[in-house]
């Protein structure tokens, strides 16, 4: 192992973008903005810009894992986010893999199941319940909880998934007057509410937002603070510029 820096490691399992709005390029950014120092891992390379999608080309779980092997072997890392996956089955072989090596590690899951300009992502073709169970945190939106679950009703379905992990349910996709993200961990809810008309839309905002827990969480905040820091970074980030790309 080498020697650690005097900030945490965070390790970010993710796509590739182009623009770094998003994926591990954003997650890298967001993580040194926050205060710790970010390792990066591509499970796939997009071909896109902030606002559309052209191409998606996903490595295999032998890439991913020989990309990873280095990284877990010499660094300790408290907490890894994970992103954008082809499917539920390359995210559970890369949970197990990473368990193998560190078998302490926390995952956060940002469950992207699709790009904001429409292309397809996270395939369910596993059982959720089963993941959720090796996660400690997953950062759905309205849409990607209803579609995870098949329950229309966000609220009740992140109440639900929170008896099987913590759920931190974005609240950006809600037709509330008040934007209010919302933290359920075993059956409680605490809320981060916005003024709505303050956000501006910005390619990549989950993937920060993720990252940023994932950071707080790693300099040793509760779940709790490190959802709530999380929160009050994104209004910085969302008010940062007047494009979809945002500044750190």
């Amino acid at each position: 192992m080498y020697t650690s820096l005097e900030k945490p490691y965070v390790l970010s399992i993710a796509g590739l973008d182009p623009t770094a709005g998003a994926g591990i390029l954003a997650d890298v950014k967001t993580v040194t903005a926050t205060g710790s120092y970010g390792f990066a891992v591509a499970t796939c390379l997009t071909a896109q810009t902030e606002d559309t999608c052209e191409s998606v080309q996903w490595f295999s779980i032998k890439e991913i894992t020989t990309q990873l092997k280095p990284l877990l072997e010499n660094y300790t890392i408290e907490y890894t986010k994970l992103g954008a996956m082809k499917d539920l089955s390359m995210a559970t072989d890369i949970i197990d893999y990473v368990l193998s090596i560190q078998s302490n590690m926390k995952f956060i899951l940002d469950p992207i199941l699709s790009t904001s300009s429409g292309k397809e992502f996270m395939k369910l073709n596993a059982d959720i319940k089963s993941l959720l169970s090796k996660v400690y945190l997953i950062t759905p939106n309205y849409p990607e909880i209803q579609m995870l679950t098949q329950d229309q009703n966000a609220l009740e379905a992140a109440m639900i998934l929170s008896m099987h992990t913590n759920v931190y349910l974005k609240g950006g996709h809600s037709n509330e007057e008040t934007l209010v993200d919302r933290l359920f961990v075993a059956g409680e809810m605490i809320e981060f509410p916005k003024e709505r008309n303050a956000v501006a839309k910005k390619h990549g905002s989950g993937c920060v937002l993720s990252s940023a827990i994932t950071s707080f969480l790693a300099q040793g905040n509760s779940l709790h603070e490190a959802s709530e820091k999380a929160s009050q970074y994104m209004c910085g980030f969302f008010d940062s510029s007047k494009t979809k790309l945002g500044l750190h």
